[in-house]
């Protein structure tokens, strides 16, 4: 059931089953969205730097041979600690997207290996988000939420418009790299977020952490009862995607609700408030293949 067909079953229902709907499918949409956003930004920089893979021999006119550009990716790829922590485990990733780059670059030179790599990218960190998150040990969601929380906040009270693109790639418009969010708020509060974020996935659990789902769940409804109250439905459809965001104060809306929600999953003590980001952030995994929308 989507969000507006569950509003307009329990018409005239107590608002603590609205907010409890309310909460958990934007949540999971927008941790999606979110992570999807971080793995495109951090991992586009690399692109630049598989510059280095000539296609040409400048002497011979010759092409690099297969085997020494899949080399090249897979060195770059594994300069970053959280790319590493996926393919060792699940290095058929590894393989897959080595296999795919290298027919890239045989049919298409280096723009279409280029184009390979970036789409693999996004593929790659929507896939680490989704297995990782609720995998993470509590002290590493937790740091990770209050770096997101205050990045959304700042980005926005100073442009809620980028603030709205870069925690909604699907809404459209260019990309938001990581140094236009910058630009905005500073290098500080986005090298935190980038860090925070790579940690979690080199350091979570191999599975996920026993918790209460009942508990959880009671948390989410109180977090979600709350938020409905104080700001109304609005930004809760704006992130399920069924209101557009077609002004400013819209877009500063859904960031200042996207940030109340996580921010408020926060305040029940280390334990309980892991185990209900874990409750709103654990799903099916994805095929690597699975595009992040």
């Amino acid at each position: 059931m989507d969000f507006a067909s569950f509003l307009a079953a329990l018409a005239g229902a107590i608002l603590f089953g609205v907010a409890a709907y309310t909460l958990s499918t934007p949540m999971r949409k927008l941790a999606i969205l979110v992570w999807a956003r971080w793995a495109v930004t951090t991992l586009a920089a690399i692109a630049g730097a598989i510059t280095a893979l000539a296609a040409f021999d400048q002497f011979g006119g010759r092409m690099l041979q297969v085997v020494e550009v899949e080399d090249s990716i897979t060195a770059k790829m594994e300069e970053l600690p959280f790319v590493q922590r996926v393919f060792r485990d699940f290095p058929e990733k590894k393989d897959e997207i080595r296999a795919r780059a290298a027919e890239a670059f045989r049919e298409g030179g280096q723009s279409a290996l280029d184009a390979t790599l970036e789409e693999s990218w996004g593929e790659l960190g929507f896939f680490a988000r989704v297995h990782y998150l609720p995998r993470a040990r509590d002290e590493d969601l937790l740091r990770f939420v209050a770096s997101l929380t205050r990045l959304l906040r700042a980005l926005g009270k100073s442009d809620p418009q980028l603030c709205y693109r870069w925690m909604t790639p699907s809404a459209g418009g260019p990309i938001v790299t990581t140094d236009e969010l910058a630009d905005v708020v500073g290098r500080a509060p986005v090298l935190a977020y980038e860090e925070d974020a790579a940690r979690l996935i080199e350091q979570a659990h191999t599975d996920i952490p026993a918790y209460d789902p009942e508990r959880s769940q009671a948390i989410v409804a109180s977090v979600g009862q709350d938020i409905v109250a104080k700001e109304g439905v609005e930004g809760v459809a704006i992130l399920s995607g069924t209101v557009a965001v077609k002004s400013d104060d819209q877009a500063r809306l859904a960031c200042r609700t996207a940030a109340e929600l996580y921010e408020r999953l926060t305040q029940f003590g280390p334990q309980s408030s892991a185990a209900a980001l874990r409750h709103v952030l654990k799903g099916e995994e994805p095929p690597l293949r699975q595009r992040a929308e």
